[in-house]
């Protein structure tokens, strides 16, 4: 399978289930939600980020206009918690296990950092901060396919963009 430009994979985390901004007496004190837009709309930035539950919505405010549509891969994501450097974090459902995890996916670059331009014409500025995982994978390869997912995410091969290595 092709991931596309706009699917982003989501990586779960196993840990004690509860919902974001919430302290529960019991863990039997959880239970499904099955409100039409899972998420309170959450604005970083210029952007205004919500949810249905299958996928992410993002409009930005400053063109009043909706970016395409962020698919979600295998999960469910209900809640929306954060958005921090560009990851967003969320609390949600497994499609295969039906379990509840803390999940977090890297957004597009696109959907995160406007680029701002410079009235001299020197291109452009990025205020993404560098050194990142996203930044240094993205640079050096290229995802040819999926070879399976799981609990904590997906498993895929990759191609080394500078010297073909699988």
């Amino acid at each position: 399978k092709n991931m596309g430009r706009k699917v982003i994979v989501l990586s779960c985390y196993r840990g004690t289930k509860r919902r974001f901004m919430e302290v529960l007496n019991s863990i039997n004190d959880m239970s499904e939600l099955y409100a039409p837009w899972g998420s309170p709309a959450l604005v970083k930035r210029s952007y205004v980020y919500l949810s249905n539950g299958k996928s992410i919505f993002v409009i930005d405010t400053a063109t009043s206009k909706m970016l395409p549509p962020l698919h979600f891969w295998g999960r469910f994501v209900l809640h929306i918690a954060g958005i921090i450097d560009g990851t967003i974090i969320g609390r949600g459902k497994c499609k295969k296990s039906g379990k509840y995890h803390l999940m977090t996916a890297q957004l597009p670059h696109e959907y995160v950092v406007k680029t701002q331009s410079i009235p001299d014409g020197i291109s452009s500025i990025d205020d993404r901060p560098m050194g990142t995982f996203r930044s240094k994978f993205e640079n050096e390869f290229t995802v040819k396919k999926i070879l399976g997912e799981g609990g904590f995410g997906c498993v895929f091969e990759a191609v080394n963009k500078y010297d073909d290595w699988e």
